[in-house]
């Protein structure tokens, strides 16, 4: 009988260990790390199943759809948009489309979807610091600086793992001539948001293209905020409820006729996200309704360059020779005369071997320095991915 127990009890210790997965600073990515996801808008046609909250799950997201897909790379913040604004950050995160992947917060003011997200990575907690931007449409990018950091993922994470945490954030945005009201000159938003983080599942994710992660953990991001929102006019706007001029509180009726549901107003934001071992970044993400129905995903693709697929449907753009010896050229039919393009070249690990960037109609690589193999280059116009090549060096 006593040899039964100890039996029972070496099976149960044997499972838990089994099933301790446990993330770290050391598996989230670093300078250098690039990352490919897919987005599938599609969830409600086709649902997916998010399992219990338990051990020893196996999510089969294998009939997630290719909807979109987005590149994010893991740069040092110098030289980034707006890096001047964030001194604490030792992490920047250059995404073409700035989605609510890292922060609801940050991704529901931004109206164009794409930009620069500033973190500071310690061996504790990642934290948001704010994001660069074209928020609201703005024509030029702003910053969004959090005055309470809004904490992402905190270390160690395993099963159990909880935390909750309060921010703040603060972004003033001129409007004149951007609506057709005479006297609007600017508008300032005040957020008070709390986030609580539960890691609530561990287990296997799969993936469309193949990929498989033995050893997941399942995080349950809510964020519940509430937006305040205040306008300066120049002249009193009676017709919008708006008596005086200088800063004042937006009226609600006024909020509403620009789609809000009033103001302030309170909205409560879901996110299920995936991280695994050595994962660099989150694998899986999966946004809910209040009723805990998925409504989108956005998924990891790949993590080795050799497997990306070329962007070749833009004639705008050409290169040779292919393959490479000495140099490699990338040509263009529209040049970028203002800010120029932007080319971030790759190896097959994902890591960044080069930075250029190119205002005329030809630019120029010396390759003979590279290692001889397969490259890819990406070529970024105001924050958007709007060409992606391959090429060999051969020596």
């Amino acid at each position: 009988m006593k040899k039964q127990i100890l039996l029972a009890a070496c099976a149960v210790l044997t499972t838990l260990a089994a099933n301790a997965q446990t993330i770290t600073v050391a598996d989230f990515a670093s300078d250098d790390d690039v990352i490919i996801s897919v987005n599938d808008q599609s969830l409600t046609a086709n649902p997916v199943s998010l399992q219990n909250p338990a051990a020893a799950q196996a999510w089969s997201f294998q009939g997630l759809e290719n909807n979109s897909q987005d590149t994010t790379w893991f740069l040092l913040p110098a030289g980034q948009s707006n890096a001047n604004k964030f001194p604490n950050a030792n992490l920047a995160m250059v995404q073409s489309k700035l989605s609510n992947v890292v922060s609801v917060s940050v991704g529901t003011l931004n109206q164009q979807g794409r930009g620069t997200i500033y973190l500071n990575k310690s061996a504790s907690k990642i934290e948001l610091l704010g994001a660069s931007g074209r928020f609201f449409g703005m024509p030029a990018e702003l910053a969004v600086i959090f005055e309470n950091p809004q904490t992402y993922l905190e270390f160690p994470a395993s099963l159990g793992s909880t935390y909750n945490d309060a921010y703040k954030l603060k972004v003033s945005v001129g409007i004149a001539g951007m609506f057709p009201v005479a006297g609007l000159d600017s508008v300032r938003i005040y957020r008070r948001g709390n986030v609580n983080s539960t890691i609530d599942a561990a287990g296997t994710v799969s993936l469309p293209y193949g990929n498989t992660y033995a050893n997941s953990i399942r995080q349950k991001f809510q964020d519940t905020y509430t937006d305040s929102i205040l306008v300066f006019t120049t002249t009193a706007l009676p017709n919008y409820g708006l008596f005086t001029t200088g800063w004042q509180f937006l009226p609600s009726l006024a909020a509403s006729a620009i789609g809000l549901t009033g103001n302030p107003y309170t909205k409560t934001d879901v996110l299920y996200r995936w991280f695994a071992t050595d994962g660099k970044y989150i694998i899986t993400q999966i946004a809910v309704d209040a009723a805990n129905i998925p409504l989108s995903a956005s998924y990891r693709k790949v993590t080795s360059l050799a497997a990306i697929e070329e962007l070749t449907n833009n004639d705008n753009f050409a290169n040779y020779p292919n393959p490479a010896n000495e140099q490699f050229t990338i040509t263009t039919t529209q040049p970028n005369t203002t800010k120029g393009y932007q080319v971030a070249i790759m190896d097959m690990t994902g890591k960044i071997v080069d930075n250029k960037v190119f205002t005329g109609d030809k630019l120029v690589v010396d390759v003979y320095k590279y290692a001889q193999g397969l490259y890819t280059y990406h070529i970024i116009d105001n924050s958007s991915i709007v060409k992606i090549g391959k090429f060999t060096v051969i020596k």
